[in-house]
């Protein structure tokens, strides 16, 4: 499955929200009263978490505190300000609009992109001590396939502008957390239920954190003394790679004031839960194969064998074009992803879902640029992962996960 460039904050613009009649009509939300009720459910969720929250940042007096989202997560935004306030902090809100990422996307020439002004990542950088980010209220699924050449062409631009910010943003400060506030735009992509989708993300959100930050570190400690790691499935996956001295991060909860390292390190979501790492990229070899996918259609009976840390012979039941064309356009091998929350339960691949790499037990091989990891696949836009349901994972014959489950 795709998974892109992270829209840079130069698509995060500052808006007053009298450039939208109504955060609904402007979506295209649906208005019913149910849907009323239910989005009332999770904004008195947020109104509750937003304490622990800045608590949990340890925001403190003179922070600097940016807060981003979509004009339907005013009202989250206001009441994070508020506690930041509280803390002695002084927020600074950002309304990302729907309609603008989606002009970039699809209307503005491509040569203004191209200069597109940096200077809010080099000020945040060295400025912000806490980013917390909301969802903008955007479909990200639909709009990647209205015009794949194009969205190709702009993920392009972002990714030289993400490049060229990279040295400033590793030597910066500011710890980030993406908050997944169930919305409703989320459910076409997600193709679930609201009212399913939202007992999920909260349970998730709401999760035991400890617990899965002390299983990572279990894993963690296991894959840094390990040279090897062994990858099979159900499906026929028997895929070996090396591991080499590149550090493992584990995301689980809130990053802890003064953590240091590259923006990877200092970024987290909720939900979260995974253990993540770049493998050393030419040394993997062998056969990957999935049941199931997403590309511009759901891609039935995946299968690539990857030799050299490159995929090859690539095939699949449905959608096959789509599959060869975004696994030539990522490239290499890049990273692994296990899954450690036990409250993100998918009994399918959504097309476009990144908390699906937070489910306990699930394993993503991606490949995709990894300088941020510690690799060395040069920056280039977006990447695909290829998600494993019922995998088996060893380190050096040590069994970390057992048919889709943790083993620890």
């Amino acid at each position: 499955m795709h998974y892109g460039t992270p829209l840079l904050p130069a698509l995060t613009l500052s808006l007053t929200l009298a450039l939208l009649p109504s955060p609904s009509a402007a979506q295209g939300y649906p208005t019913t009263e149910a849907t009323r009720a239910k989005s009332a459910e999770t904004a008195r969720r947020f109104r509750a978490l937003a304490p622990r929250l800045v608590q949990s940042a340890s925001i403190k007096v003179g922070d600097l505190v940016s807060i981003s989202g979509g004009p339907a997560m005013v009202e989250e935004m206001e009441a994070l300000g508020l506690e930041v306030q509280k803390a002695g902090g002084r927020p600074l809100l950002i309304v990302n609009s729907p309609r603008l990422i989606r002009n970039m996307y699809e209307q503005v020439p491509e040569k203004y992109l191209e200069r597109s002004p940096t200077s809010w990542e080099a000020y945040q950088a060295q400025s912000v001590d806490v980013a917390f980010e909301l969802p903008a209220g955007e479909d990200f699924a639909s709009m990647r396939y209205k015009d794949v050449d194009r969205t190709k062409r702009v993920d392009q631009v972002f990714a030289r502008l993400e490049a060229a910010t990279a040295p400033q943003r590793s030597k910066g400060k500011t710890r980030t957390l993406f908050v997944g506030v169930p919305t409703l735009s989320d459910t076409a992509s997600i193709q679930m239920d609201y009212g399913e989708y939202e007992r999920m993300q909260w349970a998730a959100i709401e999760a035991d954190y400890e617990a899965m930050a002390s299983k990572g570190e279990q894993i963690k400690k296991i894959l840094a003394g390990a040279k090897k790691l062994h990858v099979t499935s159900p499906e026929g996956t028997d895929f070996t790679v090396n591991l080499g001295p590149r550090p493992v991060f584990v995301r689980a909860g809130v990053v802890a004031p003064g953590t240091k390292g590259p923006p990877a390190a200092r970024y987290s979501s909720l939900p979260s839960g995974s253990i993540f790492f770049a493998p050393s990229e030419t040394t993997g070899n062998g056969k990957i194969r999935a049941a199931e996918d997403q590309c511009e259609k759901p891609v039935k009976d995946e299968a690539l064998d990857v030799r050299d840390g490159m995929p090859v012979n690539v095939s699949s039941a449905s959608d096959e074009e789509c599959l060869k064309r975004s696994l030539k356009d990522a490239g290499r091998l890049g990273n692994i992803t296990i899954g450690l929350n036990p409250d993100v339960k998918f009994e399918h691949i959504p097309s476009y879902a990144p908390q699906l790499e937070n489910a306990a037990g699930v394993v993503q091989i991606g490949f995709a640029p990894n300088r941020d990891l510690g690799g060395a696949n040069a920056p280039a836009p977006g990447g695909w992962s290829v998600p494993l349901l019922k995998a088996t994972v060893e380190a050096d014959g040590k069994v970390i996960v057992k048919d889709g489950r943790l083993a620890l």
